[in-house]
């Protein structure tokens, strides 16, 4: 059987046992695969042309280093509504299956700082209104927060020093982005995202109301973020 239509995320139960020959294939939009109990036999041709993170829960078995060639994380019941990795002895949220509308990521998880956000880890995320991002947190990869089309606003923290293309895309009611003051990287004003000496505009929120006034020090907006705005 090939599953055709558009998934962005699915959740496979203990009673699978395997999953055929191009069962995912083609499901491009399909970021995340949670399983709850041990591997099944999954075949190598399971997610042709699909390149979704698989997340099993800490304890189980038979999970090799990339099944199907697909990256892989951790689901935590210490943990509860994310998923991770571990890379260089620090954590990477790479995605979340709770249903609050309002979340914090958590400063550390198993002694570990938090310090990254995964590509797509909160993609399709539609419950959400606001995130309470980690004060450590360094890097926010690409389409993190895709298609939550119900996020307002969202806090960056000092150490952020990276935040990458399309983070907000398809954020339809995304107001205001504000950045704490010790940011050495980003600055915000009005709600709108800058560099630190706010000479380039980064990201004015999708759905910010009445008149966005560029400052006159901008000499630059960026392509992938914006919307359009008017001096």
């Amino acid at each position: 059987m090939q599953i055709q239509f558009p998934l962005t995320r699915i959740t496979i139960p203990k009673s699978i046992t395997s999953i055929g020959d191009d069962a995912f294939s083609d499901c491009r939009k399909l970021h995340h695969v949670f399983f709850e109990g041990d591997s099944p036999a999954i075949s190598d041709s399971a997610f042709n042309r699909g390149w979704p993170t698989l997340h099993y829960p800490l304890g189980t078995h038979g999970w090799g280093r990339k099944p199907a060639g697909r990256p892989t994380a951790f689901i935590d019941p210490n943990v509860p509504g994310f998923s991770y990795i571990i890379t260089n002895q620090t954590i990477t949220i790479t995605g979340y299956i709770g249903k609050d509308t309002e979340i914090a990521i958590p400063e550390m998880i198993a002694g570990l700082s938090v310090t990254e956000i995964g590509k797509f880890a909160f993609a399709e995320c539609t419950n959400l209104t606001g995130i309470v991002l980690p004060d450590r947190l360094c890097i926010i990869e690409d389409m993190a927060f895709c298609d939550c089309n119900n996020l307002t606003h969202l806090d960056i923290p000092p150490t952020t020093i990276q935040i990458d293309d399309f983070l907000f895309w398809q954020c339809e009611k995304l107001e205001s982005i504000t950045v704490d003051n010790a940011n050495p990287v980003f600055s915000s004003e009005d709600g709108v995202l800058l560099n630190k000496d706010k000479t380039r505009l980064i990201l004015c929120p999708k759905d910010k109301s009445g008149t966005v006034t560029i400052l006159s020090d901008v000499t630059n907006i960026a392509g992938a973020h914006s919307r359009d705005v008017t001096n």
